[in-house]
């Protein structure tokens, strides 16, 4: 039989890693939940940037071909 001081020990250094694999995973799940987070905002951000270029590709090559579509050289051809 082991002492008090080593039953003591043990005892401590169980508590120990006990409540870092707790704060670990606890730590992580905030983490990754966090990432998460942040990346569905940035994507969100990154698209609402492309939906506003393509409208304005979309709106710039409108009027490019209604001008085309007005002009007289094309319409005398």
């Amino acid at each position: 039989m082991g002492t008090i001081k080593d039953k003591l020990l043990a005892f401590m250094i169980f508590f120990i890693i006990i409540s870092l694999a707790i704060t670990t995973y606890f730590s992580t799940t905030i983490a990754s939940n966090v990432l998460k987070s942040k990346v569905n905002e940035s994507n969100q951000a990154a698209l609402e940037v492309y939906n506003k270029y393509v409208d304005s590709f979309k709106i710039n090559t409108e009027s490019l071909l209604n001008t085309l579509a007005e002009s007289d050289t094309l319409t005398k051809a």
